[in-house]
């Protein structure tokens, strides 16, 4: 009986049963691991019966701690093609179960990590929203490139410290191991904004501990106001040298940001994509998300193939980068140059997008749950065979 015949098997049961699913509501962070390596150990727990009296056994043990009132139990199997599961998760309170398919199994690591990936669209089983909040997406950024093609991995951090000490350290010791020279640089993409500002700052300090070396690392910013100079206090040029390149050792001619004041805005977006290119990949791109989910200056809108171009910043935009402009909207430029979401997903080796604060909720919900959309253009991390989001539990649970 290979893995899906099984779980619809023990659904069907279940439904004989009389045993409601539906999405337990109180949801805690207790995860009981049921573990196949193969489908032969997988089928061992295929008795429901057996199933279910070690399932509440260790629910009963829980409650004796007095615990929250949510469990968790996840059947893993393994496929010839790729890792594939279910979840059963019971409230004790209401007495309900919930049985839940989940697309890929990654095994914990030596410090006992749990890593879970998926997508979570459009199931016929409900709305699995909920779910996030049981940190069942939360993963390491250094397990990155176990991910498979559409599905996104979130890092779940307590703060936007912790966070962006793990995004930092994670850039240096990928800088290490790729040992760059001058003939064979590093590529990293690099954001302006708040979210950044300590991943800088922990490179700055990883650098001046000798534990980085940027001379032979090329850097792509992601955008740049248009027709707003680089001298001015509020560019990203100016948001970039005093954040970071003037505290490192970046060889000026290897930093690149697009010049919002170019004679022709067309030549300087087509020759900023022409010379990502000629470098062959970007090894790793850190970004920042936007309230609405947009990446970059790519708002909602904006499709899967858009190149490095100038676009209309939209009224929410200009209302959240206000701040910058002595909270006057009007002093806001109203259009941006920036690297499209092709630019960004179809030349990265890695993507890395940190994401802090209640107000980014909405935004990383949708992204994690929705198909691909420009709509919200960060869905289409889904797109790319190694992303990441990096997110403070702020951003993760809505209350």
């Amino acid at each position: 009986m290979d893995t899906w015949r099984l779980i619809d098997n023990l659904i069907k049961q279940m439904k004989l049963l009389g045993i409601k699913l539906c999405i337990a509501e109180n949801l805690s962070d207790i995860i009981l691991l049921v573990q196949g390596s193969n489908m032969e150990e997988a089928n061992q727990f295929s008795n429901l019966s057996e199933l279910y009296m070690m399932a509440f056994k260790c629910i009963e043990d829980e409650e004796r701690r007095r615990t929250k009132n949510t469990f968790v139990l996840k059947l893993v199997a393994s496929s010839s093609q790729k890792p594939i599961g279910s979840i059963i998760l019971y409230d004790a309170k209401s007495k309900l179960v919930n049985w839940l398919p989940f697309l890929s199994y990654v095994p914990s690591n030596s410090c006992g990590v749990t890593f879970l990936t998926g997508s979570f669209v459009d199931s016929d089983y409900g709305d699995l929203r909920p779910m996030l909040k049981m940190g069942l997406i939360c993963t390491a950024v250094s397990f990155a490139k176990q991910l498979k093609s559409e599905m996104v991995m979130l890092d779940g951090c307590h703060s936007p410290e912790e966070a962006s000490t793990a995004v930092a350290d994670h850039i240096a010791s990928l800088i290490r191991a790729f040992h760059p020279t001058e003939k064979r640089p590093f590529i990293l993409g690099l954001p302006t904004g708040s979210s950044p500002l300590k991943v800088y700052a922990r490179l700055i300090t990883l650098y001046h501990n000798n534990k980085v070396d940027f001379s032979n690392v090329v850097s792509f910013n992601m955008d740049e106001y248009y027709r707003l100079p680089p001298t001015d206090s509020r560019s990203y040029h100016h948001f970039m040298y005093t954040n970071f390149f003037n505290h490192v050792n970046f060889k000026p001619e290897n930093i690149n940001i697009l010049d919002g004041m170019a004679n022709s805005w067309e030549i300087e977006c087509q020759n900023y994509e022409e010379k990502i290119k000629s470098y062959g990949r970007i090894n790793f791109f850190l970004g920042g998300m936007g309230p609405e989910g947009h990446l970059a200056f790519n708002e909602s809108g904006s499709d899967r193939t858009t190149k490095t171009r100038r676009i209309s910043l939209v009224d929410s935009t200009i209302k959240a980068n206000s701040r910058f402009f002595e909270n006057d909207q009007k002093k806001v430029p109203k259009a941006a140059l920036t690297v499209g979401i092709s630019t960004i997903l179809d030349n990265s080796d890695e993507v890395c997008v940190v994401v802090f604060g209640k107000n980014k909720h909405w935004a990383l919900m949708n992204t994690l749950t929705r198909k691909p959309t420009s709509v919200v253009p960060s869905t289409f991390l889904k797109d790319h065979n190694n992303s990441v989001i990096v997110a403070d539990y702020a951003a993760i649970d809505e209350d």
